[in-house]
């Protein structure tokens, strides 16, 4: 299958978007999970397929609210603002991957940013994410026909 004869962009999950503790601990910011109720840790699991390493923008879309529980963070500037039932908001750009653990696989989806060098942390949007956090969303991927020409595609997190 080309590129082309996929669909333009991929429902990856709906539920309560949040990310992994290490994301905030490294600084990296590039992934995020979705805990399918309210009730439960537990988290989706994402199976990219023939979509992995596709050069997507991540979006999601906020179909309920909840409350927010991340307190604001003044070392990076960002704190939760209540985002709009409906509205549709970017993540980030680049290659789309899946973090996988041993006892968890497929428990985040993200994307690596392309460049020459990418960088090492925010790989997405951390003022998006803040306000998104805790709330109800519908997490797409969107498929780019091409990348950046001077872009570098990283496959996976593990190239860096």
């Amino acid at each position: 299958m080309t590129d082309l004869d996929r669909p333009p962009q991929l429902l990856l999950g709906t539920g309560i978007l949040t990310w992994p503790a290490a994301e905030r601990d490294l600084g990296r910011y590039g992934t995020v999970s979705l805990r399918p109720e309210a009730d439960s840790f537990d988290l989706a699991r994402f199976t990219l397929g023939d979509w992995d390493g596709m050069y997507v923008r991540l979006h999601a879309t906020v179909t309920a609210l909840r409350w927010p529980v991340m307190p604001t963070d003044p070392l990076l500037g960002v704190g939760p603002r209540a985002p709009e039932v409906g509205r549709t908001y970017p993540l980030g750009a680049g290659a789309l991957f899946v973090l996988d653990r041993t006892e968890a696989p497929g428990y985040a989806v993200g994307t690596v940013p392309t460049g020459p060098v990418p960088r090492p942390t925010r790989w997405l949007d951390v003022q998006r994410l803040y306000d998104l956090h805790n709330h109800i969303v519908s997490l797409e991927a969107h498929r780019i026909a091409d990348p950046p020409h001077s872009a570098r595609v990283w496959s996976s997190p593990l190239d860096l």
